[in-house]
């Protein structure tokens, strides 16, 4: 007997499509507010903690940017709101902060996430936007520096250093930020700081988060601000944005913008940089000191490079160089890192042009070969 059949055609909206109509929740415009800090999550963080998110911000990126039992991170964690919100979601989370309120807090930097590369789907950065509140006596805290200070943005690279390496591929990075207005001195510091991650990370849009219970919401200061001609903070910026896909063209780039950084080294002291390349490595040499001095290995997600120099003896200030095996190039290379985006291809370069004086000078990386391995080269 034939199955009967349907008398309707199959509809050309996905089935997801449908589902969305439910979730009149959501926010649908680029103007977010939430008059309450905890609506819809009455236990979520602390809502008496200076710069708290609110939940219902939280609830949106997790709604939209992840599934259940994903990995939520919030490296700067405060009174936790995120955390809990996404944990009611149903997602998996980390919260750290250098100085945690609560026991299920790690104190971690968040300039130094303790997890494993690409392993989340959803990073939310509430940071501090200059130094005008205090959030810890540590004297690490990013909340210490002002926003007028290059060392504030050097500091907000790291972090967003990390936020990179720890997302997945087309991972969501989620970054509330403001301005501040001082002393009759605007400083721009959602731009300059979108300025940066644009080198790293693909901007997907820019949401006006409206700002509430602020100590400067009040008749004494709004009739200052008419009367001194300023403007009171009425918003935050929540920049999201998305690490790109890796492809071989993500490989192929970062090599070839470190061989011209390199060669470009070499020229200054009329040498010439000499490439091997073997099925799963490049081999970089000096035609001057006839010595290999870097090899570069692009791998799945990441492009692996070992030099000769140990990283204590290495100007690094973005922190790369880690202790390489000693079975890495028979002893020689003593160092390794790792790039994961073309935004650490300077840092990367200084790094290899290192070792390629290194090599000029010293020909081997110092370590002895044995007997049985005299006579073979890389």
């Amino acid at each position: 007997m034939m199955a009967p059949t349907s008398s309707h055609p199959p509809s050309p909206v996905p089935a997801e499509a449908w589902a969305m109509l439910g979730r009149t929740d959501l926010e649908a415009s680029t103007t977010w507010d939430f008059p309450s800090q905890s609506a819809g999550h009455p236990e979520a963080g602390d809502a008496s903690f200076n710069g708290v998110t609110p939940a219902g911000c939280a609830a949106n990126l997790v709604r939209r940017y992840t599934g259940p039992g994903e990995l939520v991170v919030d490296p700067m964690a405060g009174s936790g709101t995120i955390g809990d919100v996404a944990r009611a979601l149903g997602r998996r989370v980390v919260s750290f902060d250098l100085a945690p309120r609560r026991s299920d807090i790690f104190r971690a930097d968040a300039r130094s996430w303790p997890l494993s590369a690409q392993t989340a789907a959803l990073a939310v950065i509430d940071s501090p936007y200059s130094d005008n509140v205090v959030y810890s006596p540590d004297s690490r805290c990013l909340g210490r520096i002002s926003c007028r200070d290059a060392r504030f943005y050097e500091e907000m690279e790291k972090v967003a250093s990390e936020a990179y390496r720890v997302l997945r591929f087309g991972g969501i990075l989620a970054w509330i930020i403001a301005d501040e207005y001082r002393a009759g001195v605007s400083t721009p510091v959602g731009f300059r700081l979108l300025g940066f991650l644009e080198k790293r990370f693909e901007p997907i849009d820019t949401i006006v988060l409206v700002r509430h219970h602020d100590r400067s919401a009040s008749p004494m200061w709004e009739h200052r601000a008419r009367r001194f001609n300023f403007f009171l903070r009425g918003f935050k910026f929540l920049l999201l944005l998305r690490k790109p896909e890796w492809t071989g063209r993500t490989s192929r780039e970062i090599v070839a913008a470190l061989r011209e950084r390199v060669g470009i080294a070499a020229h200054r002291r009329q040498d010439r940089i000499v490439e091997r390349a073997g099925r799963h490595w490049i081999a970089w040499r000096s035609r001057q000191a006839d010595r290999v001095f870097a090899e570069i290995r692009p791998l799945r997600g990441r492009v692996q490079v070992f030099i000769l120099p140990r990283p204590r003896d290495l100007m690094d200030s973005a922190g790369l160089a880690r202790r390489a095996p000693r079975s890495q190039g028979w002893g020689w290379f003593r160092s390794r890192f790792e790039l994961t985006s073309m935004a650490q291809v300077e840092p990367a370069a200084r790094l290899i042009v290192q070792s390629y004086e290194h090599g000029v000078r010293k020909r081997n990386g110092g370590r002895a070969r044995s007997p049985a391995r005299n006579k073979q080269s890389l």
